[in-house]
């Protein structure tokens, strides 16, 4: 994968998403700034690996929740300036990192004994990551280490949506960095992160980043191993195309009455999907519907069951899907595809 973002001339097409977005929030609004320890690491070298003791699964099992700030810092790529804003261009990459984990009592600073799957998080236009950070504290409580990087120009107000061309690569670098914390033995990580198994997911621009990171030809990370697009829609790169992609399993989520990004573009992610998918469409939700309201706890249990079938190697956490989204009670739609 090309990771020098600064050589790409090719435009996303994305201008009409961009002024939809500006400005849009999810469920609680919290700043990127935390009140737990951060650093900034700086390095350019691809992460390393770790022997780790994977933590046995156990569907009852319940943690509580730490919270970290790293800034990662690639200096092999350059961020265009923002003369509307004033900000000059820059030839490195920062990208300030929440990292979410499982511990013993809530609020520890260290993860619980073993090594866990990693979810690597995009965010929406207009915001940054910390935003997201109590919709993805569920999935941290059932064993998953929750990175959740702020991308440098798509999460300011008036933000350069074609940055998000970028932003496949960056969420690549941050995998690299946090394999190299989980590999560091003096790390706060060291030998936490379970290497092969790492997801992506994200909403709404942030979607369509993980759509690049797994499917776009000039992006895969093959080190994913499956993707959660919530809100999204399959945008090709001028660097590269969705005519070919990997059958990476796939939940969508997505509700019918989304102003923003139409319900088509998750019809149409399922309908190209080449590996196993599952999508939980929503016939009454919006932009954001999905992960709010009474929906919220039907959309954790599906991405927890997913990520649980897919990164934890345990098909059977899926079974029970159809039936629970039939006795919720809500307007909403569990299809399948590709599934044995």
């Amino acid at each position: 994968m090309d990771r020098d973002g600064t050589t790409r001339r090719g435009r996303w097409a994305l201008a009409a998403l961009a002024v939809a977005l500006v400005g849009a929030g999810l469920v609680a609004c919290s700043s990127s700034d935390t009140d737990t320890a951060s650093r900034t690491t700086t390095t350019t070298t691809a992460g390393a690996e770790t022997a780790a003791s994977t933590v046995p699964y156990d569907p009852d099992q319940t943690y509580g929740v730490g919270q970290r700030a790293e800034t990662f810092v690639d200096e092999s790529r350059g961020t265009a300036a923002l003369p509307d804003r004033a900000l000059p261009a820059q030839d490195k990459r920062s990208l300030p990192t929440i990292i979410l984990f499982p511990t013993e009592v809530d609020g520890a600073q260290e993860p619980a004994e073993g090594a866990f799957p990693l979810v690597v998080f995009s965010h929406g236009t207009g915001v940054n990551a910390g935003v997201y950070a109590p919709f993805l504290e569920p999935l941290a409580r059932k064993g998953y280490i929750v990175a959740l990087p702020t991308f440098p120009l798509t999460s300011l107000p008036g933000a350069e949506v074609d940055d998000a061309r970028n932003q496949p690569a960056d969420v690549s670098f941050v995998i690299d960095q946090l394999l190299d914390l989980s590999g560091g033995g003096d790390s706060w990580l060291a030998g936490h992160i379970d290497p092969a198994h790492i997801g992506a997911a994200g909403h709404s621009l942030g979607a369509v980043t993980t759509v690049g990171l797994v499917y776009d030809s000039c992006c895969i990370d093959e080190r994913v191993k499956a993707a959660v697009v919530m809100a999204g829609v399959g945008v090709p790169s001028n660097d590269g195309t969705l005519d070919d992609r990997p059958p990476t399993p796939l939940l969508l989520l997505h509700g019918a009455k989304d102003n923003i990004v139409p319900v088509s573009g998750g019809d149409d992610l399922f309908e190209a999907a080449t590996g196993p998918a599952y999508y939980l469409r929503y016939d009454q939700a919006d932009h954001f519907g999905f992960a709010v309201n009474e929906n919220s706890a039907l959309t954790a249990e599906a991405v927890i069951a997913f990520l649980d079938a897919e990164l934890k190697d345990q098909p059977a956490a899926l079974d029970a899907m159809p039936d629970t989204v039939a006795a919720s009670g809500l307007a909403a739609q569990w299809q399948t595809k590709n599934v044995d």
